[in-house]
């Protein structure tokens, strides 16, 4: 039986788990504050705290696990990057075969125009620096499968941008496009991730639908009864986030549709 190490068990990594195990799969799975509803007899969870001293002393059980999936984000730890360094040659010493981490298109910035895989990056927040430090040491490290998931910005019903948004008196930069990912659609990019360990890869996992913000928030908030405050149109056009591979599932959910 193949086993996953998992780190965050949340939003992404609940879902995620539950896949697993459901085919099959033997997961590991830690959390930090909340402990996950999902229970099954081929998932244990622990507390797992990457910020504390030491945290990773003592993980001998994870050596069963040859696939280990990071989905921290940055705001988890003010020692994210040093962290995930340790973890990196934690997972070298225990010989891991394959890394999985979600990486996020901010790495970008304000970059404006189309961007794949191979366009420069340019990272101006903190986090989103953190993020690149993260996957570079990932990328130079020795692991033989290195799978790196830029991911558009994530949605779904119940977590949904829109209802910060109708919080708001204007919404501004209205004409401006839109990258997104369902979560349905960001679990079946790690599950084929898990599944098909191939070398060294970063790939974007984006909807290759991109409406500007007025028309995805409009429709978006028409399917969940929402009243939004007027857009604001602007001047800027943003960025179009693609990817040049056919490798990896494409996502299909929530674009425009009912389907969220």
């Amino acid at each position: 039986m193949s086993s996953v190490l998992i780190l965050g068990m949340g939003y992404l990594g609940s879902p995620l788990a539950h896949r697993l195990v459901t085919q099959g799969y033997k997961v590991q799975g830690t959390y930090v504050k909340s402990k996950p509803l999902i229970t099954h007899h081929n998932l244990q969870v622990d507390v797992f705290n990457i910020t504390e001293p030491d945290a990773l002393q003592n993980k001998q059980p994870w050596q069963i696990a040859k696939t280990w999936v990071c989905l921290l984000p940055p705001s988890c730890s003010s020692n994210y990057v040093q962290g995930l360094v340790e973890w990196i040659a934690l997972a070298e010493q225990y010989q891991v075969e394959h890394i999985i981490y979600t990486s996020s298109i901010s790495v970008f910035s304000d970059i404006e125009g189309v961007l794949d895989e191979l366009s420069p990056t340019s990272p101006m927040s903190e986090s989103a620096q953190k993020i690149l430090a993260v996957e570079q040491a990932i990328l130079n490290s020795h692991i033989p499968h290195k799978t790196i998931l830029r991911l558009a910005g994530l949605f779904d019903k119940e977590r949904h941008p829109v209802y910060r948004l109708a919080q708001r008196i204007a919404i501004d930069n209205g004409q401006q496009m839109v990258n997104m990912v369902h979560r349905d659609d960001a679990v079946a990019a790690l599950m084929h991730a898990v599944a098909t360990p191939d070398g060294s890869r970063l790939r974007h996992i984006v909807h290759p639908l991109h409406p500007t913000r007025e028309m995805f928030y409009q429709k978006q908030a028409q399917l969940l009864n929402v009243q939004l405050p007027p857009f604001h149109l602007g001047t800027i056009s943003g960025k179009i986030i693609q990817t040049r591979y056919d490798d990896f599932p494409i996502p299909v959910r929530g674009i425009g549709t009912g389907n969220d």
